[in-house]
């Protein structure tokens, strides 16, 4: 019978390590190292969604979001989709606000400090 195991490791180093110990005992045949990296990058303003300048129609009880930290930074007017856009992303950020002025304060306030933040995942795998 083939057991898997997975082990997280923060360096290529730790990983190294840890399969020549296991080796010299018979305890493993393979590793694959995940090499996962997050990018981040600052989003332009062209870039953000319900930033431009317009009005967006409230559609969940007159609620706005900003996200400044996920996938798709931008201002919102419906919750649906905001779970998807920040799940996972290390120090998300989504606040909701009642009015859309409040949400594109949130918003021009994070870019002038060097946000918002467009979270892109990379992930490449490699076999030793």
């Amino acid at each position: 019978m083939i057991r898997a195991f997975t082990v997280r490791f923060h360096t290529r180093e730790d990983a190294g390590a840890a399969y020549e110990d296991a080796l010299q005992h018979g305890q493993v045949a393979r590793i694959t190292v995940v090499h996962d990296r997050i990018v981040l990058t600052h989003a332009n303003s062209n870039e953000i969604p319900g930033f431009l300048p317009f009005s967006l129609p409230p559609s969940d009880g007159g609620k706005y979001y900003a996200v400044t930290v996920g996938r798709e930074p931008g201002v919102f007017s419906s919750a649906a989709g905001i779970h998807s856009n920040i799940i996972n992303i290390p120090r998300n950020r989504c606040v909701k606000y009642n009015t859309e002025e409040e949400a594109r304060a949130d918003v021009i306030g994070a870019l002038a400090s060097g946000h918002p933040v467009k979270v892109v995942r990379e992930v490449h795998v490699e076999n030793l």
